[in-house]
Protein backbone atom coordinates (compact mmCIF):
# COMPACT_ATOMS: atom_id res chain seq x y z
CA UNK A 1 0.00 0.00 0.00
CA UNK A 2 2.73 2.31 0.70
CA UNK A 3 4.59 1.70 -2.22
CA UNK A 4 1.07 2.53 -4.20
CA UNK A 5 0.85 5.76 -2.25
CA UNK A 6 4.57 7.02 -3.71
CA UNK A 7 3.77 6.36 -7.10
CA UNK A 8 1.98 9.70 -6.70
CA UNK A 9 4.84 11.28 -6.16
CA UNK A 10 4.79 14.51 -8.45
CA UNK A 11 1.28 15.13 -8.00
CA UNK A 12 1.20 18.24 -6.79
CA UNK A 13 1.10 18.50 -3.03
CA UNK A 14 -2.57 18.91 -2.15
CA UNK A 15 -3.64 15.97 -4.37
CA UNK A 16 -0.75 14.01 -2.71
CA UNK A 17 -1.81 14.28 0.88
CA UNK A 18 -5.44 13.49 -0.45
CA UNK A 19 -4.21 10.34 -2.30
CA UNK A 20 -1.90 9.11 0.51
CA UNK A 21 -4.43 9.86 3.19
CA UNK A 22 -7.65 8.24 1.65
CA UNK A 23 -5.40 4.82 1.12
CA UNK A 24 -3.80 4.57 4.23
CA UNK A 25 -6.56 5.87 6.49
CA UNK A 26 -10.23 4.52 4.71
CA UNK A 27 -8.74 1.42 3.19
CA UNK A 28 -7.37 -0.07 6.73
CA UNK A 29 -10.77 0.04 7.61
CA UNK A 30 -12.42 -1.93 4.27
CA UNK A 31 -11.90 -5.79 3.71
CA UNK A 32 -9.04 -7.18 1.60
CA UNK A 33 -10.96 -7.53 -1.49
CA UNK A 34 -11.82 -3.66 -1.39
CA UNK A 35 -8.31 -2.91 -0.21
CA UNK A 36 -7.14 -4.77 -4.00
CA UNK A 37 -10.02 -3.18 -5.68
CA UNK A 38 -8.74 0.75 -4.29
CA UNK A 39 -5.11 -0.34 -4.99
CA UNK A 40 -5.87 -1.43 -8.56
CA UNK A 41 -7.98 1.98 -9.33
CA UNK A 42 -5.51 4.30 -7.76
CA UNK A 43 -2.87 3.03 -9.67
CA UNK A 44 -4.29 3.77 -12.70
CA UNK A 45 -4.52 7.13 -11.48
CA UNK A 46 -0.92 7.29 -11.22
CA UNK A 47 1.44 10.23 -13.25
CA UNK A 48 1.13 7.93 -16.05
CA UNK A 49 -2.23 8.76 -17.60
CA UNK A 50 -2.42 11.79 -19.24
CA UNK A 51 -3.22 15.08 -17.70
CA UNK A 52 -4.88 15.71 -14.13
CA UNK A 53 -8.17 16.42 -15.27
CA UNK A 54 -8.73 13.04 -16.61
CA UNK A 55 -7.44 11.53 -13.02
CA UNK A 56 -9.80 13.64 -11.30
CA UNK A 57 -12.57 12.44 -13.74
CA UNK A 58 -11.84 9.15 -12.85
CA UNK A 59 -11.59 9.72 -9.05
CA UNK A 60 -15.17 11.22 -9.25
CA UNK A 61 -16.41 8.75 -11.28
CA UNK A 62 -15.18 6.40 -8.54
CA UNK A 63 -16.25 7.85 -5.54
CA UNK A 64 -19.37 8.77 -7.16
CA UNK A 65 -19.89 4.72 -7.55
CA UNK A 66 -19.36 4.07 -3.97
CA UNK A 67 -21.97 6.33 -3.01
CA UNK A 68 -24.14 4.89 -4.90
CA UNK A 69 -23.24 1.55 -3.93
CA UNK A 70 -23.82 2.40 0.04
CA UNK A 71 -27.37 4.00 -1.20
CA UNK A 72 -28.06 0.83 -2.62
CA UNK A 73 -26.92 -0.97 -0.33
CA UNK A 74 -28.88 0.63 2.57
CA UNK A 75 -32.17 1.48 0.92
CA UNK A 76 -32.63 -2.39 -0.55
CA UNK A 77 -30.52 -4.90 1.35
CA UNK A 78 -33.48 -5.25 3.16
CA UNK A 79 -36.19 -5.47 0.39
CA UNK A 80 -34.09 -8.30 -0.85
CA UNK A 81 -32.84 -10.28 2.33
CA UNK A 82 -35.59 -8.89 4.72
CA UNK A 83 -37.47 -12.80 4.34
CA UNK A 84 -34.52 -14.35 5.04
CA UNK A 85 -33.24 -12.48 8.30
CA UNK A 86 -36.44 -11.81 9.86
CA UNK A 87 -36.82 -14.45 12.29
CA UNK A 88 -35.89 -13.95 15.86
CA UNK A 89 -34.65 -16.53 17.52
CA UNK A 90 -36.78 -18.59 20.26
CA UNK A 91 -35.37 -21.49 20.93
CA UNK A 92 -31.77 -23.08 21.56
CA UNK A 93 -30.17 -26.26 22.08
CA UNK A 94 -27.13 -27.65 23.61
CA UNK A 95 -26.10 -31.16 25.26
CA UNK A 96 -26.47 -29.81 28.64
CA UNK A 97 -29.72 -28.40 27.96
CA UNK A 98 -32.82 -26.82 25.73
CA UNK A 99 -34.81 -23.89 26.44
CA UNK A 100 -37.89 -22.46 24.34
CA UNK A 101 -39.12 -19.06 24.88
CA UNK A 102 -42.96 -18.07 24.56
CA UNK A 103 -43.06 -14.05 24.94
CA UNK A 104 -39.46 -12.92 24.59
CA UNK A 105 -36.60 -14.19 22.11
CA UNK A 106 -32.89 -14.80 22.67
CA UNK A 107 -30.74 -12.31 22.14
CA UNK A 108 -27.51 -14.68 23.26
CA UNK A 109 -26.92 -18.09 23.79
CA UNK A 110 -23.66 -20.48 25.12
CA UNK A 111 -23.57 -23.68 26.70
CA UNK A 112 -23.02 -22.19 30.21
CA UNK A 113 -25.60 -18.95 29.65
CA UNK A 114 -28.43 -17.50 28.51
CA UNK A 115 -29.24 -14.24 27.40
CA UNK A 116 -33.48 -13.47 27.56
CA UNK A 117 -35.28 -10.06 26.71
CA UNK A 118 -39.13 -10.36 27.11
CA UNK A 119 -41.18 -8.97 23.74
CA UNK A 120 -44.53 -9.54 26.19
CA UNK A 121 -45.92 -8.42 29.66
CA UNK A 122 -46.36 -12.50 30.30
CA UNK A 123 -43.47 -14.52 29.65
CA UNK A 124 -42.92 -18.29 29.32
CA UNK A 125 -39.81 -20.28 29.48
CA UNK A 126 -39.43 -23.99 28.85
CA UNK A 127 -35.99 -25.11 30.14
CA UNK A 128 -34.76 -29.00 30.04
CA UNK A 129 -31.95 -30.91 31.03
CA UNK A 130 -31.06 -34.34 30.06
CA UNK A 131 -30.19 -36.93 32.80
CA UNK A 132 -26.38 -38.61 33.00
CA UNK A 133 -24.15 -35.71 32.50
CA UNK A 134 -23.27 -33.33 35.39
CA UNK A 135 -21.89 -30.79 33.11
CA UNK A 136 -21.30 -26.94 34.39
CA UNK A 137 -24.07 -24.40 36.02
CA UNK A 138 -26.07 -22.73 33.17
CA UNK A 139 -26.78 -19.12 33.94
CA UNK A 140 -29.99 -17.21 32.91
CA UNK A 141 -30.99 -13.40 32.35
CA UNK A 142 -33.63 -11.95 31.40
CA UNK A 143 -34.36 -8.50 30.58
CA UNK A 144 -37.35 -5.74 29.82
CA UNK A 145 -39.46 -7.26 32.20
CA UNK A 146 -42.75 -5.98 34.00
CA UNK A 147 -42.45 -4.02 36.94
CA UNK A 148 -42.96 -5.67 40.27
CA UNK A 149 -43.11 -8.87 38.15
CA UNK A 150 -44.50 -12.19 39.95
CA UNK A 151 -42.77 -15.53 38.99
CA UNK A 152 -43.90 -19.25 39.48
CA UNK A 153 -42.20 -21.90 39.15
CA UNK A 154 -43.40 -25.90 37.60
CA UNK A 155 -40.62 -28.53 38.55
CA UNK A 156 -37.01 -28.52 39.05
CA UNK A 157 -36.52 -24.63 41.15
CA UNK A 158 -33.36 -22.88 40.06
CA UNK A 159 -31.49 -20.35 41.99
CA UNK A 160 -32.16 -16.43 42.27
CA UNK A 161 -29.06 -15.22 41.34
CA UNK A 162 -30.83 -11.61 41.79
CA UNK A 163 -33.78 -9.21 41.02
CA UNK A 164 -33.50 -5.91 39.64
CA UNK A 165 -36.77 -3.48 38.32
CA UNK A 166 -37.05 -5.29 34.96
CA UNK A 167 -34.25 -8.21 34.81
CA UNK A 168 -34.07 -11.22 36.46
CA UNK A 169 -31.14 -13.69 36.58
CA UNK A 170 -31.42 -17.49 37.73
CA UNK A 171 -29.27 -20.43 38.25
CA UNK A 172 -29.39 -24.29 37.27
CA UNK A 173 -27.12 -26.03 39.49
CA UNK A 174 -25.25 -29.05 37.88
CA UNK A 175 -27.12 -32.31 38.66
CA UNK A 176 -27.12 -35.54 36.99
CA UNK A 177 -31.03 -36.17 37.11
CA UNK A 178 -33.16 -34.96 34.28
CA UNK A 179 -35.78 -32.37 34.39
CA UNK A 180 -37.81 -30.13 32.95
CA UNK A 181 -38.64 -26.42 34.47
CA UNK A 182 -41.63 -24.00 33.21
CA UNK A 183 -41.02 -20.67 34.48
CA UNK A 184 -44.01 -17.70 34.22
CA UNK A 185 -43.54 -14.13 34.64
CA UNK A 186 -46.35 -12.09 34.68
CA UNK A 187 -47.06 -8.54 35.54
CA UNK A 188 -48.95 -7.43 38.91
CA UNK A 189 -52.56 -8.10 38.55
CA UNK A 190 -54.24 -5.87 36.31
CA UNK A 191 -55.45 -2.76 36.79
CA UNK A 192 -58.68 -0.54 35.61
CA UNK A 193 -56.61 2.24 35.32
CA UNK A 194 -52.80 2.74 33.71
CA UNK A 195 -50.60 4.13 31.88
CA UNK A 196 -48.38 3.89 29.01
CA UNK A 197 -45.74 5.84 26.78
CA UNK A 198 -45.04 6.31 23.25
CA UNK A 199 -41.94 7.97 21.48
CA UNK A 200 -40.06 7.57 18.53
CA UNK A 201 -37.31 8.70 15.67
CA UNK A 202 -34.47 9.29 17.93
CA UNK A 203 -32.12 8.01 15.23
CA UNK A 204 -28.61 7.45 17.26
CA UNK A 205 -29.66 10.38 19.65
CA UNK A 206 -29.28 8.50 22.94
CA UNK A 207 -29.88 11.79 25.40
CA UNK A 208 -33.49 12.54 25.61
CA UNK A 209 -33.94 8.53 25.55
CA UNK A 210 -31.88 8.30 28.69
CA UNK A 211 -33.84 11.63 30.51
CA UNK A 212 -37.05 9.52 29.31
CA UNK A 213 -36.24 6.54 30.75
CA UNK A 214 -34.80 8.62 33.73
CA UNK A 215 -38.82 10.14 34.08
CA UNK A 216 -40.25 6.50 33.69
CA UNK A 217 -38.03 6.06 37.25
CA UNK A 218 -40.45 8.71 38.69
CA UNK A 219 -43.83 8.34 37.04
CA UNK A 220 -43.51 4.54 36.27
CA UNK A 221 -45.87 4.23 33.75
CA UNK A 222 -46.44 0.22 32.49
CA UNK A 223 -44.53 -0.01 29.66
CA UNK A 224 -43.03 2.10 26.91
CA UNK A 225 -43.55 1.85 23.34
CA UNK A 226 -40.16 3.04 20.82
CA UNK A 227 -42.24 3.60 17.54
CA UNK A 228 -38.88 2.99 15.58
CA UNK A 229 -36.13 4.76 14.07
CA UNK A 230 -34.22 4.02 16.64
CA UNK A 231 -30.68 4.11 15.33
CA UNK A 232 -29.39 5.77 12.59
CA UNK A 233 -27.98 3.05 9.90
CA UNK A 234 -29.02 -0.48 11.36
CA UNK A 235 -25.44 -1.29 12.31
CA UNK A 236 -24.99 -3.62 15.09
CA UNK A 237 -22.31 -1.29 17.34
CA UNK A 238 -25.15 1.66 17.72
CA UNK A 239 -28.00 -1.62 18.14
CA UNK A 240 -25.25 -2.23 21.29
CA UNK A 241 -25.12 1.00 21.81
CA UNK A 242 -28.83 1.60 22.32
CA UNK A 243 -28.92 -1.83 24.45
CA UNK A 244 -26.87 -0.39 27.02
CA UNK A 245 -29.01 2.59 27.68
CA UNK A 246 -32.18 0.58 27.48
CA UNK A 247 -30.71 -1.92 29.79
CA UNK A 248 -31.39 0.96 32.52
CA UNK A 249 -34.85 0.89 31.87
CA UNK A 250 -37.21 0.45 35.12
CA UNK A 251 -39.92 -0.59 32.65
CA UNK A 252 -40.70 -2.82 29.84
CA UNK A 253 -39.59 -1.00 26.54
CA UNK A 254 -41.25 -2.43 23.31
CA UNK A 255 -39.62 -1.59 20.14
CA UNK A 256 -40.97 -1.11 16.39
CA UNK A 257 -38.86 -1.21 13.51
CA UNK A 258 -38.18 1.81 11.17
CA UNK A 259 -36.71 2.16 8.00
CA UNK A 260 -33.47 3.65 9.79
CA UNK A 261 -33.13 0.58 11.88
CA UNK A 262 -33.82 -2.02 8.89
CA UNK A 263 -30.66 -0.48 6.99
CA UNK A 264 -27.71 -2.18 5.74
CA UNK A 265 -29.33 -6.01 6.83
CA UNK A 266 -30.08 -4.09 9.96
CA UNK A 267 -32.95 -6.50 10.06
CA UNK A 268 -30.95 -9.24 11.35
CA UNK A 269 -29.73 -7.32 14.10
CA UNK A 270 -33.80 -5.71 15.29
CA UNK A 271 -34.68 -9.19 15.44
CA UNK A 272 -31.96 -10.42 17.15
CA UNK A 273 -31.07 -7.42 20.04
CA UNK A 274 -35.02 -6.19 20.48
CA UNK A 275 -38.06 -8.15 19.13
CA UNK A 276 -39.44 -10.04 15.90
CA UNK A 277 -40.47 -7.68 13.41
CA UNK A 278 -44.31 -7.66 14.33
CA UNK A 279 -45.47 -9.18 17.53
CA UNK A 280 -48.15 -8.51 19.83
CA UNK A 281 -48.97 -8.46 23.50
CA UNK A 282 -51.84 -8.14 26.40
CA UNK A 283 -52.70 -6.57 29.79
CA UNK A 284 -56.14 -6.87 30.90
CA UNK A 285 -58.76 -6.49 28.32
CA UNK A 286 -55.95 -4.60 26.11
CA UNK A 287 -54.12 -5.42 22.87
CA UNK A 288 -51.14 -3.97 21.86
CA UNK A 289 -49.91 -4.94 17.96
CA UNK A 290 -46.44 -4.02 16.35
CA UNK A 291 -45.66 -4.18 12.57
CA UNK A 292 -43.47 -3.61 10.17
CA UNK A 293 -44.62 -1.07 7.32
CA UNK A 294 -41.86 0.17 6.21
CA UNK A 295 -41.59 -2.99 3.17
CA UNK A 296 -44.38 -5.25 2.26
CA UNK A 297 -47.23 -6.84 4.00
CA UNK A 298 -46.22 -10.00 4.25
CA UNK A 299 -49.33 -11.58 5.54
CA UNK A 300 -49.18 -9.15 8.29
CA UNK A 301 -52.53 -7.76 7.83
CA UNK A 302 -54.14 -11.10 7.78
CA UNK A 303 -52.50 -11.75 11.29
CA UNK A 304 -53.56 -8.65 12.89
CA UNK A 305 -57.02 -9.03 11.47
CA UNK A 306 -56.92 -12.87 13.42
CA UNK A 307 -55.26 -11.23 16.63
CA UNK A 308 -58.09 -8.42 16.57
CA UNK A 309 -61.04 -10.51 15.93
CA UNK A 310 -60.85 -11.50 19.65
CA UNK A 311 -64.63 -10.12 21.31
CA UNK A 312 -62.80 -9.48 24.80
CA UNK A 313 -60.69 -7.33 24.11
CA UNK A 314 -62.27 -3.77 25.06
CA UNK A 315 -59.28 -1.50 23.45
CA UNK A 316 -57.21 -2.56 20.83
CA UNK A 317 -54.32 -0.28 19.93
CA UNK A 318 -51.73 -0.82 16.90
CA UNK A 319 -48.19 0.71 16.42
CA UNK A 320 -46.25 1.26 12.81
CA UNK A 321 -42.95 3.48 11.97
CA UNK A 322 -44.93 4.93 8.49
CA UNK A 323 -48.14 6.00 8.70
CA UNK A 324 -50.34 5.00 6.08
CA UNK A 325 -51.34 8.49 4.98
CA UNK A 326 -48.87 11.76 5.71
CA UNK A 327 -52.32 14.50 6.81
CA UNK A 328 -49.76 17.45 5.75
CA UNK A 329 -50.89 18.87 2.73
CA UNK A 330 -48.45 18.14 -0.89
CA UNK A 331 -46.34 16.04 1.26
CA UNK A 332 -46.06 11.80 1.20
CA UNK A 333 -43.69 11.11 3.86
CA UNK A 334 -45.28 7.54 4.43
CA UNK A 335 -46.02 4.43 3.09
CA UNK A 336 -45.73 3.97 -0.11
CA UNK A 337 -46.83 0.53 -1.44
CA UNK A 338 -50.98 0.92 -1.69
CA UNK A 339 -52.22 -2.71 -1.48
CA UNK A 340 -50.74 -2.64 2.11
CA UNK A 341 -52.12 0.44 2.87
CA UNK A 342 -55.63 -0.28 1.94
CA UNK A 343 -55.41 -3.67 3.66
CA UNK A 344 -54.08 -1.67 7.23
CA UNK A 345 -57.20 1.11 6.83
CA UNK A 346 -59.48 -1.81 6.22
CA UNK A 347 -58.14 -3.78 8.97
CA UNK A 348 -58.36 -0.76 11.71
CA UNK A 349 -61.96 0.01 10.60
CA UNK A 350 -63.26 -3.17 10.82
CA UNK A 351 -61.73 -4.05 14.57
CA UNK A 352 -62.42 -0.13 15.67
CA UNK A 353 -59.03 0.31 16.93
CA UNK A 354 -58.58 2.90 19.03
CA UNK A 355 -55.51 4.33 18.25
CA UNK A 356 -52.73 3.86 15.73
CA UNK A 357 -49.49 5.53 16.79
CA UNK A 358 -47.13 6.12 13.74
CA UNK A 359 -43.61 7.69 13.85
CA UNK A 360 -41.36 8.54 10.48
CA UNK A 361 -42.57 12.50 10.66
CA UNK A 362 -40.38 14.01 13.26
CA UNK A 363 -43.14 15.96 14.71
CA UNK A 364 -46.61 15.56 16.40
CA UNK A 365 -49.62 15.58 14.22
CA UNK A 366 -53.26 13.99 15.37
CA UNK A 367 -55.71 12.51 12.96
CA UNK A 368 -58.11 9.70 12.24
CA UNK A 369 -59.48 7.64 9.54
CA UNK A 370 -63.37 6.12 9.98
CA UNK A 371 -63.33 6.51 13.50
CA UNK A 372 -59.83 5.09 14.52
CA UNK A 373 -57.47 8.27 15.70
CA UNK A 374 -54.16 8.49 14.50
CA UNK A 375 -51.00 10.03 16.21
CA UNK A 376 -47.72 10.52 14.90
CA UNK A 377 -44.87 11.24 17.13
CA UNK A 378 -41.61 11.19 15.81
CA UNK A 379 -39.88 13.62 18.48
CA UNK A 380 -37.45 12.03 20.68
CA UNK A 381 -34.47 13.36 19.13
CA UNK A 382 -34.15 13.55 15.38
CA UNK A 383 -34.10 16.30 13.28
CA UNK A 384 -37.86 18.28 13.41
CA UNK A 385 -39.74 18.63 10.37
CA UNK A 386 -42.82 20.77 10.22
CA UNK A 387 -44.90 21.84 12.22
CA UNK A 388 -42.16 21.69 14.25
CA UNK A 389 -42.61 20.93 17.82
CA UNK A 390 -40.76 20.16 20.38
CA UNK A 391 -38.79 17.20 21.29
CA UNK A 392 -41.79 14.92 23.20
CA UNK A 393 -43.02 11.77 24.20
CA UNK A 394 -46.79 10.73 24.34
CA UNK A 395 -48.45 9.89 27.72
CA UNK A 396 -51.38 7.51 26.98
CA UNK A 397 -53.67 7.07 30.26
CA UNK A 398 -56.34 3.98 29.57
CA UNK A 399 -58.92 4.00 32.08
CA UNK A 400 -63.00 2.45 32.63
CA UNK A 401 -63.43 6.89 31.53
CA UNK A 402 -61.92 5.62 28.10
CA UNK A 403 -58.07 7.01 26.60
CA UNK A 404 -56.97 10.47 27.47
CA UNK A 405 -53.72 11.18 25.55
CA UNK A 406 -51.09 13.98 26.27
CA UNK A 407 -47.70 15.16 24.65
CA UNK A 408 -45.05 15.81 27.10
CA UNK A 409 -42.18 18.27 25.67
CA UNK A 410 -38.68 16.29 26.75
CA UNK A 411 -35.60 19.24 27.16
CA UNK A 412 -32.63 17.89 25.51
CA UNK A 413 -29.55 17.51 27.50
CA UNK A 414 -27.89 21.01 27.48
CA UNK A 415 -23.94 19.10 27.02
CA UNK A 416 -25.45 17.69 23.82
Amino acid sequence: MLGIAQECSDLPNLAQRFYSFFLLKFTRKMGNHVKQICGIVFLSLSPTMKGMKKRIIIGLVFSLGIALGLFLMANFCDELLGSWLAKSRTEAAFPSYSVVIRGGIITKAKPERLYLRATDLHIEISFKKPGGLLGDPVFMEIDNLPRDFKTTYKGNMPQVQSRGEASLALVFPPTKRAFKTLISIDPPSSKETFTFWVAGDNRSRLDLLETLLKKAKGEKPLFIVLGGDLVAHGLSWQYKRLLEVLDESPVPVFAVPGNHDLEFCGRRNFTRYLAPDHYCFTYGNSIFAVLDTNHKDKGQTQWLDRILSNPSYVHRFVFVHKPPFDPRPGKKHCMHRKAFVQKLLEVLSKHKVDILFCSHIHSYIQTSYKGTKIIITGGLGAHRKKPIRPFHYVRVIVGPKGIKTQMVPLKPSPTY
